[in-house]
């Protein structure tokens, strides 16, 4: 779920802050470093991507069943429809974002700033 993309993201990003301490000198550009940087890199980016995408709050994403649990149980009609439904609200905000060029899901904000955060934090 979101929390063990999270760890994967963060356990890639100390990994390569280890590797960039410990073996700088095959950070340089055009070399296996460098290769490996992106690889590294594009593990974070992907685990965090993943982590948000997650917590939206649209069956069947794992958001949802948080978002579920608030509703009081008197709305189990509207609870139903929307697990029923759901899926097609999410392909729909997919493609109304693609076809727009209005983003519904800020999924890309949102993980450029945990993408960030998590490399200043780690001094990157």
């Amino acid at each position: 779920g979101p929390f063990s993309n999270l760890l994967f993201g963060i356990g890639f990003g100390l990994l390569l802050k280890t590797l960039i301490t410990v073996a700088s000198g095959i950070f340089y550009i055009g070399g296996f470093g460098e290769i490996l940087y992106q690889i590294l890199a594009y593990f974070i980016w992907i685990n965090l991507l993943l982590a948000v995408f997650n917590l939206f709050p649209i069956p069947p994403l794992d958001g949802s069943h948080i978002f579920l649990s608030l509703i009081p149980d008197r709305y189990s009609r509207f609870k139903t429809a929307f697990s029923r439904y759901g899926r097609f609200i999410l392909i729909a905000a997919i493609l109304l974002g693609s076809f727009t060029g209005y983003n519904l899901l800020p999924v890309g904000f949102l993980t450029g700033k945990l993408y960030s955060g998590l490399f200043k934090l780690l001094g990157m």
